[in-house]
């Protein structure tokens, strides 16, 4: 079988080899658990910095907000244009620019 990286998408996980969608877990790559792993490992190291994670469900969102994570999105499209605007806002710009910069 080739490497993960050189797999056409549809030819492994699409139905023409009977697999099925990726997990809904799985979909980008990184597992609840993984997230949950970095946001611990960031905090662990970086206790001042401010956590934007995205969450995938309702469990997901309480273990983050456990870990100190104040804001967290959950996993919609409306979520990145929020969490867009909310890390202009933690970089210091003022709510009206970080929404005019978010709408471009």
């Amino acid at each position: 079988m080739a490497p993960p990286f050189m797999r056409s998408a549809r030819g492994v996980r699409g139905s023409a080899r009977g697999r099925g969608p990726p997990s809904r877990g799985r979909r980008h790559g990184l597992s609840g658990i993984s997230v949950t792993r970095i946001a611990e490992r960031v905090r662990e190291h970086f206790p001042h910095l401010k956590i934007l994670p995205r969450c995938r469900d309702r469990p997901h969102y309480w273990e983050l907000r456990k870990l100190g994570c104040i804001a967290v999105f959950r996993e919609t499209f409306g979520s990145v244009y929020e969490a867009g605007v909310e890390s202009l806002k933690q970089l210091g710009f003022r709510s009206y620019t970080a929404h005019r910069l978010a709408r471009r």
